[in-house]
């Protein structure tokens, strides 16, 4: 992709860029709020030697012990002083972001840009109650996105909505994003307890198939009970919801998915399949057999990349879903204990007679996390706002966006970099203008938590073809990725696309009747894997006739005729 510079910011490219603020000339002016600038007004109307201070409701910040609050994060800082503008966050404490977002949309007192990806209601009502600007009206002021639509077509279709408009500042990536988490399991168990001489049932190096796990875990489990662990998991799977990984990880490799998705243009109810069935059957007997963590449903607070840390790290858990920093094992032994662990990345185990063209694809296509950040209509400078978010349409960028600063782009007024020991930034380029991780960099097997100090919060892309492959040492990180996607190559079902956009009428539907289904589709299933409730032939039927009485099978419905008109965009 031939990525422009950020406009009035004196960068390149290359991420060449000074800490010097953008000049400009006369402040721009602009029509009624939200209705796009007046005609020819663009990023040259922008007066960058007046100070502006922006509001912004953001979802909780990365767990992180450098800074509490988001403005301390060395990428806005950088953005502070480079702009000659001031953000100021608000973010709700983790878990209590959907609350939090609820108190303020009732309070009618919006901040000047809103994050909506944890808004159950419609974006296009909020547009249609004036409350957030319709950014495709603006685009004068951002070169850089523009040129992403005019180029790339088959992105394009993903960035505006059925209606032409873009509501929320787009977030992709200019190539197939590969897969962060995924299964992982510790190697050195097997070896430890088969003397060297691992044999799965299928021949291959690594457990692919449903009898390599069902050969695997049984060791894990008599490993961790010689050892007298009180507490241990041959397999964590997350409580939260019970047994359900939201990219489809583990049903997949029975060709199961628990939502609605997409196989030959058709929406597909999920949970209606028999594939389902036999899931949590086998999830059951796995269960009763002990393999799978017996308190496993109260670990409802974790995420589900990191479900039950203590036991992950504490060197109790076989298999568990894990971040792609902690293969290998470096960052999970524990030398003085005399705990080395050899950790693998593993793809979901295949089912007689599935392979992977049946398995959910891991890929979300070119866009990530949806809806994202709007833009309020009362907002103080629109245009300078979007001029300043259109850096993150650029190769410089999305290096901000997903891997952090360079030492000649520490703000003066940064306290988080020093603290942790890099001032020479996040990153550098090698002579071959390769990426190379600092070392405190938990990708380079350091401590320090790479997301809490990028620009992840901001929207964006969040991956071009070159940040994607421009890093350095990442050998074991690369082929954890093309594991856990293994199935994206030569799949046929896909998970609806983030990027749909149902009508209002649409949208208060689906919300509806998924709040009755979700819950109940989540209790059942944890009742079904511990066997609280009878798990058969007429106690499943009964089950799946409740969830049409919850109206699954109508959301399926209105998906499809949503799917429908995302096809004919074009």
């Amino acid at each position: 992709m031939g990525l422009l510079v950020a406009c009035g910011g004196g960068g390149t490219d290359s991420g060449d860029t000074g800490n010097q603020a953008p000049q400009g000339g006369a402040t721009g002016t602009q029509t009624a709020p939200g209705e796009g600038p007046a005609p020819g007004v663009g990023p040259e109307s922008i007066n960058w030697d007046e100070h502006v201070t922006f509001t912004w409701w953001m979802i909780a910040t990365p767990a992180n012990d450098y800074y509490t609050d988001y403005r301390d994060n060395p990428v806005n800082r950088y953005l502070e002083h480079r702009f000659n503008v001031t953000f100021n966050f608000e973010q709700p404490v983790i878990g209590t972001e959907g609350d939090a977002l609820a108190l303020m949309m009732g309070t009618g007192r919006y901040t000047d840009v809103i994050n909506l990806s944890v808004y159950p209601g419609s974006i296009q009502q909020l547009y249609y109650d004036g409350i957030i600007v319709d950014i495709a009206q603006w685009l004068e002021f951002m070169p850089n996105l523009q040129h992403v639509i005019e180029t790339r077509p088959e992105i394009a279709r993903g960035i505006f909505d059925d209606n032409g408009r873009i509501l929320t500042l787009p977030q992709f990536s200019d190539e197939v994003n590969p897969p962060w988490t995924g299964f992982m399991y510790r190697h050195d168990i097997l070896e430890t307890m088969t003397g060297g001489n691992v044999q799965f049932p299928s021949g291959n190096d690594l457990p692919t198939t449903i009898a390599d796990w069902e050969y695997m875990l049984p060791i894990m489990m008599e490993y961790f009970q010689q050892a007298g662990f009180a507490d241990f998991a041959p397999l964590i799977i997350p409580g939260a919801p019970a047994g359900l990984f939201p990219w489809g990880d583990l049903a997949s490799g029975f060709g199961g998915f628990h939502l609605f998705y997409v196989r030959d243009d058709v929406v597909h109810a999920g949970m209606m399949q028999p594939a389902m069935y036999e899931y949590t059957q086998t999830m059951r007997r796995w269960f009763e057999n002990g393999w799978i963590h017996q308190d496993f449903l109260s670990r409802t607070g974790d995420m589900f990349f990191m479900p039950n840390p203590p036991l992950v790290h504490g060197g109790m858990a076989g298999v568990f879903f894990g971040l792609q920093g902690v293969h290998g094992g470096d960052r999970m032994s524990i030398p003085e204990m005399d705990m080395n662990f050899d950790v693998r990345a593993i793809s979901s185990p295949l089912a007689e007679g599935i392979t992977h063209r049946d398995m959910i694809s891991r890929s979300d296509g070119y866009f990530d996390v949806v809806p994202g950040n709007a833009v309020f209509t009362g907002n103080p400078d629109i245009g300078r706002f979007l001029a300043i978010m259109d850096l993150f349409y650029t190769t410089e960028g999305s290096l901000l966006r997903q891997i952090g600063i360079r030492g000649d782009q520490v703000a003066p007024n940064d306290t988080v970099m020093a603290r942790m020991g890099m001032p020479e930034g996040n990153y550098w380029f090698e002579d071959d203008g390769r990426v190379n991780f600092h070392p405190n960099i938990d990708e380079a097997g350091g401590h320090i938590i790479a997301t809490a100090v990028s620009g992840i919060r901001f929207p964006g892309i969040a991956g071009t073809s070159f940040s994607l492959n421009a890093v350095t040492g990442q050998e074991e990180m690369t082929n954890a990725q093309r594991l856990w996607g293994i199935q994206n190559a030569d799949s046929e079902v896909f998970r609806l696309p983030p990027i749909l956009t149902p009508t209002v009428e649409e949208s208060a539907a689906l919300s509806s009747n998924e709040a009755r289904f979700t819950d109940f589709i989540n209790q059942m299933m944890a009742a079904f894997i511990t066997g609280g409730t009878p798990l058969n032939d007429a106690t499943w039927a009964d089950f799946l006739n409740q969830l049409r009485d919850l109206g699954y099978d109508e959301n399926r419905d209105i998906w499809q005729g949503v799917y429908d008109r995302f096809l004919a965009r074009g």
